[in-house]
Order: C-alpha cells, then structure tokens, then sequence
C-alpha cells in the first residue's frame, strides 16, 4: 500500500471512530525505538499508530493490505503479540474483512474495525455493528447524540431536511449511512419524524417545524461543546472559523465581547490545522491565544453564509446553563431574530 494511500485510511480511521463514539480520538506517535519490541514479520503485515479515544490509549494496527491474508486464528495471534510486545490494548483495522472472519474475531475477543461500517473494541465497552437494531440505538437516550442535534438543527435552519431520502441526506452531512440510520431511529424514539414513501423509495419527514419542532425537541438538545482549548493562530486561519460563546452573542445582541474571542471548531478540523502548522495548542488561559471551543457536530453546517459567528441555536444551547443574568437577556435578544424555516 502506497504511503499516501496509508495516510488515508488512517484519516479515515480517525473521523469514523469519532462520528460513530462522539469522544475525541487523537494521534500519537510511536518512535522507531518503542517498535524494537514487535516481531519482523508483523511490522511486514502491519503499520501501527497510537491512538487516544477519549484519553484511553490503544495501539492500531492497520493491515497493510486491502484484505487479510491470513485466517481468523492467525489474526487473533497476531493482535496478542503486537498487545504483549506494545503492552497495550491493541485492535486491527482493514479495509476489507469478510463476514465469517468478522465473527469469529469477536467470538476470541479481538479488537478490530473493518472498513466505516464495523467496530469492535471490547476494551472501551464498544460493540456497533452495520446492522445493529434501531430500538437497540434508541431505547436508552435520554438525550439526542450530536449527530441527530445537528439535523434537527439544520432543518429549523434551512428547512433542508423535508421528505430527503437516506443518500441525500448523509451527503449534505458528510455523514456515513450507519450514522444517519442511527439518527432517524433517535427522531422516531421521540416521534420527531415518520416514514413516507414516494413509489419504491422510503424517504422521511419531521412531524413538526419551526418554533414548535424547537419546543418539542429542546428537552433533548444540549450544548454542542465537547471541551475548549487555548489556541494561537493567524488572522487568516481564525476567519476559518466561526466566532462562537460570548463572541457570537455579542454579533447578534448588545453584549460586549469577551477579552478573548471565543471560536468553534470540531477535533477533526483542530487536528487538520495543526498538522498543517495553523493551530498551535497552548496552554490554558495564555493571553496570546485565542479559545477555541470542540463542538460534537462540524459548525460550519449551520453557519449561514455571510455570517461570522456560529448560528444562534447552537449558541443558545452552549450558554443556555451560564448564571450571569446579563448572558441570558442577551440571549433572549439573540432569539427573537432567528428565522424559524417552515415547509
């Protein structure tokens, strides 16, 4: 597998453990010093990358081929002597993993994820399958996951969502169709959408808009910030960004502004920019930075185009929970000028 085609699916990797467990999955590295220990034959089938999902640190093996070579036995061999010489929990990751393999896999207790449709990682208490239940997913929220927030969201909004097949759907959000799935089965557990069909196709449509959707669903929303960190950047990656917190109430109210500016990223786009030297992580309060908060859904989906800052919705849910009477008048003032989308 060519180098570049390896960073690929690394990314990949990333940005699906993230969207299908919404906690915060970073890279690490691994020294060539650290790597003494694991057998010659396995660095020839393996490449291996740490990984933190939500500061649990475990070692991926990606297969360096498309699809296995070796039998389900051999596998499970493999992924305990890469644990035993890394001394840490440890999964495989392929592209391609047949059925059978996949069972009998889970069956012996290894850790794997097989292309973005299947994830096994025992040792996080994880188990999504590409045809898990819809009751399965739903019957235990009490609160909607970040990717059914930011539908709803965008269709009080847009109105983007009205009678939108599956495809369409996970198109507009970047989103895979395991995800999306999962967020239909979360509206119906709450009698948000139904099901309707044109001809042969099944598309689905939410049973109320407006300020009336926001009421019903506004029991089970909740703030899209995960964490905030304290960031340096340039003028031109910060207008990247949408302002958010204080900052945003301040463009839609007569709120003052902060000292710092306040922004809103996701961990993935955090990760791109420092990679690409943009973002530089600093150390908390640092007055030569700015704070950034990590949402759980990508902002820049709601963000109307022109705008600066975050969309009202979200920043009402983020500062929804401040104690400062002031915050709170002024976001009664930010929400009289939303502009609720109606079919």
């Amino acid at each position: 597998m060519l180098e570049r085609d390896v960073e690929s699916q690394m990314s990949g990797l990333l940005s699906y453990l993230h969207e299908v467990t919404g906690l915060d999955v970073i890279r690490g590295d691994l020294t060539k010093e650290s790597l003494k220990p694991v057998p010659f034959f396995l660095n020839d089938l393996y490449r291996f990358v740490r990984i933190s999902i939500s500061g649990h640190s475990c070692i991926a093996a990606m297969c360096r081929k498309p699809r296995p070579e070796h039998r389900p036995l051999q596998l499970a061999s493999h992924a305990a002597a890469i644990a035993k010489a890394l001394n840490a929990d440890t999964f495989l990751a392929f592209t391609e993993l047949p059925v059978y393999a996949r069972q009998r896999l889970m069956r012996a207790g290894v850790a794997f994820v097989a292309g973005q449709q299947h994830l096994y990682l025992p040792f996080i208490a994880l188990d999504v399958r590409a045809r898990m239940r819809h009751a399965q997913i739903a019957g235990s929220l009490d609160r909607f996951s970040f990717p059914a927030q930011c539908v709803i969201l965008r269709h009080l909004l847009h109105h983007a969502f009205s009678d939108q097949i599956l495809s369409r759907l996970a198109a507009q959000l970047g989103y895979s169709a395991m995800t999306v799935s999962r967020v239909l089965a979360e509206l119906k557990a709450h009698s948000l959408c139904q099901d309707v069909r044109d001809g042969v196709r099944k598309n689905f449509r939410f049973t109320a808009d407006g300020e009336a959707l926001w009421r019903e669903a506004l029991p089970f929303l909740r703030s899209p910030v995960k964490r905030s960190v304290w960031v340096l950047a340039g003028e031109s990656a910060l207008r990247q960004l949408p302002k958010a917190g204080m900052s945003a109430l301040a463009c839609y109210s007569m709120v003052n502004d902060d000292p710092v500016p306040s922004y809103a990223t996701t961990v993935n786009r955090l990760r791109r920019g420092i990679d690409e030297k943009q973002f530089s992580v600093l150390e908390p309060g640092n007055d030569e930075g700015v704070r950034v908060e990590l949402w759980g859904y990508d902002p820049l989906l709601l963000v109307r185009e022109g705008d600066a800052a975050a969309d009202r919705l979200s920043v009402c849910l983020s500062l929804r929970d401040d104690p400062d009477e002031r915050v709170q008048a002024s976001v009664v003032e930010m929400m009289k000028g939303v502009e609720w989308s109606r079919a």
